[in-house]
């Protein structure tokens, strides 16, 4: 389970509080961290949210189609 700050980059990385990941503060990260370390299915969702959508977004093979369509463009558009 991905606990970390809430930021836009998360955001552009396709990733939401809640689903994918909890968000936490230097305040708040203890209580969150016990909160889920005792409920264990809504860890669980919240992780496989996350992990699905790594291994479907951030894979070696969807950065490589990323790259070639960012190639073509540059080919195609100088």
């Amino acid at each position: 389970l991905l606990l970390a700050p809430d930021s836009p980059e998360l955001y552009d990385l396709g990733f939401r509080a809640g689903e994918h990941f909890v968000a936490i503060t230097e305040k708040d990260f203890l209580e969150k961290a016990k909160y889920y370390a005792s409920h264990d299915e809504e860890r669980q969702a919240i992780a496989d949210n996350g992990f699905r959508l790594v291994r479907t977004r951030h894979s070696t093979a969807a950065r490589a189609k990323e790259l070639v369509a960012s190639i073509r463009n540059i080919v195609e558009n100088p």
